[in-house]
């Protein structure tokens, strides 16, 4: 489903972030997110969503736990969003 909703949506994005809220109740989402992070990546890269190559000018792909099993799915341009994981 992740990739579904990104297929079409934003052009070659350069970066992807996996990201959780800063809470003591997400620490444990943060944990699957980490292990998450690489095979999401390189099945983005393989549907030629993500570039091959991190690129910061290009948009950011985020992905949002809010809880297990559940996410918001969006990106951002490089020109306006934090430059710091989780900011």
């Amino acid at each position: 489903p992740i990739i579904d909703q990104l297929k079409g949506s934003t052009e070659k994005a350069g970066e992807l972030r996996v990201e959780v809220a800063d809470t003591n109740e997400s620490k444990e989402i943060l944990k699957f997110c980490r292990k998450f992070t690489v095979p999401l990546r390189n099945q983005l890269r393989k549907e030629k969503i993500l570039l091959k190559v991190e690129n910061y000018s290009r948009p950011v792909i985020h992905v949002f736990f809010i809880a297990p099993g559940c996410c918001y799915v969006g990106y951002s341009y490089s020109f306006n969003n934090s430059p710091f994981y989780m900011g």
